[in-house]
């Protein structure tokens, strides 16, 4: 069953650490993970209306993939004008997943955080 709902950076990372610590990703990339117990989560930046702010950038080389989600950490980045924010998804093997985003919240006029669907 999936479900589709925006969230920012910080309930981003919410959303993974409850989705993700303890699973196996088998695969990812800059708008999807895959787990070995088959969930899939959709990450697309709120486009808003036709002009989306919101962005996302993920590094899924540097980590084996095959090892287990350890922990998801946030850290924003303190730029008000930004709106910025890195996510780590850390493995097992101690390699981590580094989520760089924007929020998308700078100026108002165009749509915010990242719509998230997960499905079972």
């Amino acid at each position: 069953m999936g479900n589709r709902k925006n969230y920012d950076g910080w309930d981003l990372a919410d959303l993974l650490r409850e989705e993700l610590v303890g699973k196996r990703i088998t695969k990812i990339t800059d708008e999807k993970i895959v787990l070995d117990n088959g969930t899939v989560l959709l990450i697309e930046p709120n486009e808003g209306c036709g002009g989306g702010w919101a962005e996302m950038d993920i590094d899924p080389y540097n980590p084996n993939i095959e090892a287990a989600v350890m922990n998801v950490e946030y850290k924003d980045t303190d730029d008000i004008l930004s709106d910025s924010f890195k996510i780590f998804i850390y493995m097992a093997d101690n390699t981590s997943i580094t989520m760089e985003g924007n929020n998308g919240n700078d100026n108002g006029y165009y749509g915010s955080g990242f719509w998230v669907s997960v499905t079972r």
